[in-house]
C-alpha cells in the first residue's frame, strides 16, 4: 500500500446517522461503561493503525509503538468493566515490533491482504466492534471496514465518537 496515492473519502454519514437505517445497530457516543451493559461476548476493538502509523511514506516504529499503546489502553478499559476485546492493532504491532530480532521471513507491517486475512478469524469471533476515540478513528479505511463487515453481519457497534 502507498501513502501517496490518493484515496475517496470515507462516507461514514449512512453508519453516523441518528434514527437512519443502522441506528439500531450503530451506538454513538458510548463509553466502555454502555458497551458493558450490552456485551454478550468477545468484543474487537477496531482502531486505527496504517495512515497513522507512516512518516514520510514509510512505516515507523515510534508511531506504531504510540499507536499500540493507545489501542491496548481502550482495551484495559473495557477490562476495568468486565468486557473481553481483542485488539488485533496490539497483537500485530507488538509482533512487528519484535520481528527484528526474530528468525524466518519478515513481515510487512503494511501488507492489506496479509493483514486483513489475519484479523479475519479474530473478527469472526467477536460478538460486537468497539471503535473508541482515537485520534484517526474516522478517516480509517481499516475502521471503517470493520465497521460496516459488522453492520452487514448484524452486530453491534459502539462509536465512541460519532455525531452530537
Amino acid at each position: 500500500m502507498h501513502a501517496a496515492c490518493p484515496r475517496p473519502p470515507l462516507d461514514w454519514a449512512e453508519i453516523l446517522t441518528p434514527n437512519g437505517p443502522f441506528s439500531p445497530l450503530v451506538h454513538l457516543r458510548a463509553t466502555p461503561e454502555v458497551v458493558a451493559q450490552h456485551a454478550a461476548g468477545l468484543a474487537y476493538l477496531a482502531t486505527p493503525y496504517t495512515r497513522k502509523v507512516m512518516l514520510n511514506g514509510r512505516w515507523n516504529y515510534d508511531k506504531s509503538v504510540t499507536l499500540s499503546l493507545l489501542a491496548a489502553r481502550e482495551g484495559l478499559r473495557l477490562a476495568r468493566v468486565g468486557v473481553t476485546a481483542v485488539s488485533p492493532i496490539v497483537q500485530a504491532a507488538e509482533g512487528l515490533h519484535a520481528q527484528a530480532g526474530a528468525p524466518g521471513p519478515k513481515v510487512n507491517p503494511l501488507d492489506r491482504v496479509f493483514w486483513t486475512a489475519w484479523c479475519r478469524p479474530m473478527f469472526a469471533a467477536a460478538r460486537l466492534v468497539v471503535v473508541p476515540a482515537i485520534p484517526g478513528w474516522d478517516e480509517s479505511e481499516g475502521v471503517f471496514a470493520e465497521v460496516t463487515e459488522a453492520v452487514r453481519r448484524n452486530m453491534p457497534v459502539f462509536i465512541y465518537g460519532g455525531n452530537t
